[in-house]
């Protein structure tokens, strides 16, 4: 993991892989935004919401989880995009982050959402001390 800048925590990635970004947003909150683990190409039904993680993308997406936790990620809330992929990397996130709350879906991290979406869902859980945001790229 590397040092991006002095307001922002680690990042890590990899090729094809999630990662992790932390930013401290005026010094009131932490917000880890996660990219989902390695998806199949094509789901079996078609549809890009059904694209499930591979085991690499798990596999590779627990190794990352473990250098995060070991650094401090504990995140207060966590939501996720409703894409399949998104999701299984949210859920894996609780359990390896020791997180024990609801995750919560938003329409705001599906690929393509506008970037004001995703600041609203951002201003909406200000209250949130550390959130972390399991999504797709460019997010």
């Amino acid at each position: 993991m590397e040092q991006a800048n002095e307001n922002s925590a680690a990042c890590c990635r990899e090729k094809d892989t999630a990662f992790i970004v932390v930013l401290n947003l005026y010094k009131k909150m932490e917000l880890y935004l996660m990219r989902h683990g390695i998806a199949e190409d094509v789901a079996p039904g078609g549809r890009d919401a059904d694209r499930a993680l591979t085991p690499e993308g798990k596999r590779k997406l627990k190794e990352i989880l473990k250098s995060a936790a070991q650094a401090g990620v504990e995140p207060s809330l966590i939501v996720t995009s409703p894409y399949r992929r998104a999701r299984e990397t949210a859920e894996i996130a609780a359990k390896a982050l020791g997180y024990e709350g609801e995750i919560v879906e938003s329409s705001a991290l599906v690929p393509h959402a506008h970037v004001q979406e995703l600041w609203e869902e951002v201003r909406v859980n200000k209250g949130e001390a550390r959130l972390l945001l399991a999504s797709h790229e460019p997010v």
